[in-house]
């Protein structure tokens, strides 16, 4: 990942971190060389990276993915948006909802001592 510390670089370690996949810290503070050399050395297949750093990247075989650029060739999402309503935190009770449990009433038996 070669991202400036920025809600970004929170939500792709979230979810390089949720699928499982390693990452290799590349700091845009780093000298180039030190980067070529990570790079070489790690022979990562992927960069994450934003619009204002990724020019700066030394030549690798990695591929490059822009956050803050459309990427055209890769479709429509996976997930669409969701529309406008009601979303998951949201209960609207209906007429399939169970009704709420009761109390016992006193006296019932339930075998209590008295």
């Amino acid at each position: 990942m070669y991202l400036d510390r920025s809600t970004d670089l929170v939500a792709t370690l979230l979810g390089v971190m949720k699928s499982g996949a390693a990452y290799v810290p590349l700091d845009p503070i780093y000298p180039r060389e030190r980067l070529a050399h990570v790079l070489a050395d790690t022979r990562l297949p992927l960069v994450v990276s934003e619009a204002a750093l990724a020019d700066g990247l030394p030549a690798t075989d990695a591929e490059v993915l822009v956050l803050d650029r459309a990427r055209p060739d890769r479709g429509a999402p996976a997930h669409p948006p969701h529309p406008p309503g009601p979303g998951p935190t949201t209960a609207s009770p209906t007429s399939s909802t169970p009704p709420a449990p009761r109390a016992a009433p006193r006296g019932s038996g339930s075998g209590t001592a008295r």
